[in-house]
C-alpha cells in the first residue's frame, strides 16, 4: 500500500431488519457516503426488501451472519442448541458462546451463506455477524474456518480477531471504527472528527442507518438510526474526504492492497 493513502469502507449492518431499516440505509448510499451493507439473509420480508440492493450494483453486498434473533435458516430440529422452544433463534449474544454447540453454528453459518448464493446469485462482499458472535471463543475459530474456505473476507473489529484472519491469509481490513449506544453512535460531530484522524490503510466504519417506524420488530437501536442516517449524509463530509485525501471503498478493495502496517484505532 502507497505511504499515505486512506481507504474508508462505510458497512451499514442490519439490511432486512425491517422495510425501514433497509430503506435508510439505500438512502445513506445515495445520499450519503455508505459504501456497503450486509444483509439479515434469514428474517422476513428478503424478497421484498432484496430487490432494493439490485438497483445500486455500487453497493457492496455483505452477509450479516444472524445467531441472536428469529428464525434460522437450518430446520430447528437441527440446530437445537440456538433455540428456544418456539422454534426461534435465543436472543442471549452473550451467553452463545457458553450455550451453542459449534457444528450447529457451521451448519446455521453455511446454510445462510447458502440463502445469500440463492437469493443474490453470488457470493457476500464479506462475512461479519449481529452482535459481533464472530469475535467470541471459540465460535470465532468457525468463522475464520469458514471465510478461509470461501475466500471470503471478515470483519475484524478487535486486534485479537485481525491477526487471527491474518495468519489464516483471510482478508480483513486494517482498522475498525463503530459502536452502539443510547444516542446515535454517529453524529455528525462524531464522524467528522473520526474521519480528519482516519489512520492510512484500510478503515472499516461500521454504521447503523435507517429510518425508524414502529415495527413489530423490537431493537435497542431504532430511533437512533434515524440520526445516524442524517449523519451519514451531511453534506460537509465529501469536502473532508477531498481534502483529506480519503477514497471511499468496498471490501473489493482488500483483494487489490497488502494490509497496512500502521496500527488504527479500535473499540
Amino acid at each position: 500500500m502507497m505511504t499515505g493513502r486512506r481507504f474508508l469502507i462505510v458497512n451499514a449492518d442490519d439490511f432486512n431488519l425491517t422495510p425501514a431499516v433497509s430503506r435508510g440505509i439505500i438512502t445513506a448510499h445515495k445520499e450519503g457516503i455508505v459504501t456497503s451493507t450486509t444483509v439479515m439473509i434469514n428474517l422476513p420480508s428478503l424478497e421484498e426488501n432484496a430487490p432494493l440492493l439490485a438497483q445500486f450494483p455500487s453497493l457492496g453486498v455483505g452477509l450479516h451472519v444472524n445467531l441472536t434473533f428469529g428464525p434460522p435458516v437450518s430446520s430447528p430440529d437441527k440446530v437445537p442448541s440456538l433455540v428456544d422452544g418456539n422454534g426461534q433463534l435465543i436472543r442471549d449474544p452473550k451467553g452463545l458462546a457458553a450455550r451453542a454447540r459449534l457444528e450447529e453454528v457451521a451448519l446455521e453459518l453455511t446454510a445462510q451463506r447458502k440463502r445469500f448464493e440463492q437469493v443474490f446469485s453470488r457470493s457476500p462482499s464479506h462475512v461479519d455477524s449481529h452482535h459481533h458472535v464472530h469475535h467470541l471463543e471459540p465460535l470465532d475459530r468457525i468463522f475464520l474456518d469458514s471465510c478461509r474456505k470461501w475466500g471470503s473476507p471478515l470483519r475484524s473489529a478487535n486486534l485479537t480477531l485481525r491477526e487471527k484472519a491474518r495468519s489464516l491469509e483471510i482478508p480483513t481490513p486494517d482498522h475498525f471504527v463503530g459502536d452502539v449506544g443510547e444516542a446515535p453512535y454517529w453524529s455528525e460531530k462524531n464522524l467528522g472528527a473520526t474521519l480528519e484522524s482516519l489512520p492510512e490503510g484500510i478503515t472499516e466504519l461500521m454504521c447503523h442507518p435507517g429510518y425508524w417506524e414502529n415495527s413489530s420488530v423490537t431493537s435497542s437501536y431504532n430511533i437512533q438510526r434515524e440520526g445516524e442516517r442524517t449523519a451519514l449524509c451531511s453534506p460537509g463530509l465529501p469536502v473532508i474526504l477531498n481534502t483529506r485525501g480519503i477514497i471511499l471503498v468496498t471490501f473489493a478493495a482488500l483483494e487489490k492492497s497488502p494490509p497496512a502496517t500502521s496500527r488504527g484505532m479500535e473499540i
